[in-house]
């Protein structure tokens, strides 16, 4: 019998972390499994499987967070083709929602935990219990036997050119605070930190860090500053490794606590209320974290995952513009929480070296002879900034208004002497700080310019562009025009879905 497949298709990286968590619980079940991304996966293969978690006999689960306007929208239509091409469905779609008081892990337990009791009950697999399995160690070898996770994202292309609304990825390295509490807590020696090693996967379908990332002469001190995230908040699945490693009675009671599902609030308290990251994780366990052998590393951490920014200067083969917001604020933890990646690329100085790649946005911007809308709060307006510098250039360019907003005048006005100079684009600003009697958000500035609005969109067959935080705003900013098309004739409710099947609406949002 075939091996479980496990597919994922994952952007941010958190379908590829549940996913490798089921590849995880199905080595420690017993039961023979491999994991793909669903662009690896040769797909004429698919009819020779047995159980596919995503066919023959298929499971879905969907990570998702519900303040999008597409909710799960992939999952939920893979889940309904494979129905129609007569799948054996092995239990009801899974949907993460990540707005859930517990986060993705408030559907996504329950779901795993259905799946293998499924897979037991149809005897597809001898599925032992988990906590009855006797986990083993590979032997101590010089050259370690690892899990990573995918390294394509920054492979092959080198072109310097890009368009309007692309993106770049950028890949952080780890703080350097972050690497002296890790390393403070396992006590390793220098010498062990500094030996040349070279790393072998154990199963044929891991792929293997690439040396320009590493370098040719390859260290643990290394893999400390470039490739496991110190920074994240750990997932359950870190505790029950951790769990199974730790000789301590108490600390490995504690560790299996935090990851049961009986340990859940516990769990959520510890870590996601205060923010607490893998490498302080590791300073408060004491006993457990000076025995992992250095092998198991690679398997107990996440892999840096690059972060992706839109682009916010126009076309050019000589300069890309980032507008950045830095991540710092306050838990109950002593330390400020920092992001990982604002904190590194404002710590950079001239000649250093980072690792990017460009790519794709999402936005399909028209030509620039067609009238557009783009609104723009906080940093949202960077794939603006680019996209209307570049309309501006032309001389046949179509008006355009820019519907800007920000905290105030003084405080996060981004790119303020460069919007008169644009002279095909008008550009409406809201300071929602500035008048201490009412906050003004860019849907009362549409609101308040809805002939302007409806010239563009009614009257010129225009576009509108939203880019920005996917809370209310998105929704505001909808509701706002439904009720400019409404008082010109179009029923309540039609306005937004007519225009998004034409694609003359589109979203870029991020939580």
């Amino acid at each position: 019998m075939k091996p479980l497949l496990i597919l994922y298709g994952s952007e941010t990286g958190n379908a590829e972390d549940v996913a490798q968590g089921i590849w995880r619980e199905a080595r420690l079940l017993e039961v023979p499994a491999r994991v793909f991304g669903m662009d690896e996966y040769d797909i004429e293969e698919l009819t020779s499987e047995n159980v596919v978690v995503f066919v023959i006999h298929f499971a879905v689960l969907g990570l998702g967070d519900s303040s999008y306007q597409k909710y799960n929208f992939a999952a939920k239509k893979l889940f309904r083709r494979l129905l129609q091409l007569q799948g054996n469905c092995l239990l009801d779609i899974g949907l993460a929602d990540d707005q859930h008081e517990l986060g993705i892990d408030g559907a996504a337990l329950p779901w795993k935990k259905e799946l293998w009791n499924k897979l037991r009950s149809k005897g597809f697999f001898d599925v032992s219990l988990m906590f009855h399995t006797v986990f083993r160690y590979p032997p101590d070898k010089e050259k370690l036997r690892i899990r990573v996770s995918d390294f394509d994202l920054f492979s092959g292309d080198t072109s310097d050119c890009f368009d309007p609304g692309d993106v770049l990825m950028v890949l952080p390295f780890n703080l350097s605070e972050s690497i002296q509490i890790a390393l403070d807590a396992l006590h390793y020696p220098d010498e062990l930190l500094d030996k040349p090693l070279q790393l072998v996967p154990l199963y044929e379908f891991i792929k293997l860090p690439p040396s320009w990332l590493l370098g040719e002469q390859l260290t643990l001190r290394k893999c400390f500053q470039r490739l496991f995230d110190l920074q994240v908040i750990p997932r359950r699945s870190f505790f029950q490794s951790l769990a199974y490693i730790s000789n301590n009675p108490d600390e490995k009671e504690k560790l299996f606590e935090f990851a049961s599902p009986e340990g859940l609030d516990q769990y959520i308290d510890y870590t996601i209320r205060c923010r607490r990251t893998t490498a302080e994780v590791l300073r408060d366990f004491p006993k457990t974290s000076p025995t992992i052998p250095p092998e198991r590393l690679f398997d107990l951490f996440n892999t840096i995952r690059p972060r992706a920014f839109s682009i916010a200067s126009p076309p050019s083969r000589h300069l890309i513009e980032l507008l950045v917001a830095k991540v710092e604020y306050k838990s109950r933890m002593a330390e400020p929480r920092r992001g990982l990646c604002s904190s590194f690329i404002s710590r950079l100085v001239p000649g250093d070296k980072v690792f990017v790649k460009i790519r794709k946005g999402t936005f399909k911007f028209t030509s620039e002879q067609k009238p557009v809308i783009c609104v723009g709060p906080g940093t949202g307006v960077a794939p603006f900034r680019s996209y209307l510098g570049w309309r501006n250039r032309s001389k046949e360019a179509a008006e355009s208004l820019l519907f800007f907003g920000c905290r105030g005048k003084k405080l996060d006005f981004y790119f303020e002497p460069e919007w008169d100079k644009l002279t095909t684009t008008r550009v409406f600003t809201a300071f929602s700080r500035d008048n201490p009697n009412r906050k003004v958000y860019v849907q009362h500035l549409i609101a308040k310019h809805a002939e302007e609005v409806w010239n563009i969109l009614g009257e010129k067959d225009g576009y509108v562009f939203i880019a920005g935080s996917a809370g209310d705003m998105p929704k505001a900013v909808g509701a706002a025009l439904e009720e400019i098309a409404e008082s010109h004739g179009w029923a309540k409710g039609t306005f937004l879905p007519k225009m998004e099947s034409l694609g003359r609406i589109q979203y870029e949002t991020w939580s």
